[in-house]
């Protein structure tokens, strides 16, 4: 009887031409900051959608995080991580975790096909979280206020929380981190002109 071989990985199929698929955003976070459990790839997503939306009203990806216990979550980035364990690109090292089995995710090689604008967006992101342990990401994921004003398993509203920003009735939670430019001396338009590169490569909130 012939052995049956690991079924190849496939990545998936987007109906956009945008360069922020998924996979792409994944293997580019891991790859400036490899060595993280899925937990934490998890919360790295999120803050990268988080600031793009505060930054520009759009997204790096469009998956659908639910508000549960250990922060904001998404299946498809848990089923993402699955499906490229089998992946060339993609190296993973045993670990234990809270006293459990675990794994860790790595990237040797950037992504290759990740539009410019959303790596510049995951690069901020990482730059300003690479220093947190897997905690203290989960706590810092929790603190955000789309995620507190979310009732337990319900899915993350970004059009909501960028309008609700858009009238002054929340203020950003990653405005520590600074804008990609002086946005206070440019008006909104200004600051597409400016960008105009980066928002081309984000996904529209449709607003």
């Amino acid at each position: 009887m012939s052995q049956e071989s690991e079924p190849e990985y496939v990545p998936r199929e987007y109906e956009r031409e945008s360069g922020c698929d998924l996979r792409a955003v994944i293997k580019e976070i891991l790859h400036h900051n490899g060595g993280r459990y899925a937990v934490e790839v998890q919360k790295l997503c999120f803050h990268a959608d988080l600031y793009a939306v505060e930054q520009y009203g759009r997204r790096v990806t469009d998956v659908e995080y639910g508000a549960y216990m250990y922060g904001p979550h998404a299946e498809e980035i848990s089923e993402e991580l699955e499906a490229a364990e089998s992946a060339s690109w993609m190296e993973t090292t045993a670990a234990m975790r809270k006293g459990r089995p675990d794994k860790r995710y790595n990237s040797p090689d950037p992504s290759e096909t990740l539009a410019d604008g959303c790596r510049r967006i995951i690069r901020k992101t990482v730059d300003n979280l690479t220093h947190l342990s897997t905690s203290d990401l989960t706590n810092a994921s929790r603190r955000r206020k789309i995620y507190r004003l979310t009732d337990g398993g319900d899915p993350l509203d970004f059009v909501k929380y960028r309008r609700e920003l858009e009238r002054e009735e929340l203020t950003p939670d990653l405005a520590d981190w600074g804008p990609p430019v002086d946005r206070d001396e440019l008006s909104e338009q200004e600051f597409k002109n400016k960008n105009e590169n980066i928002y081309k490569d984000l996904l529209p909130l449709n607003l």
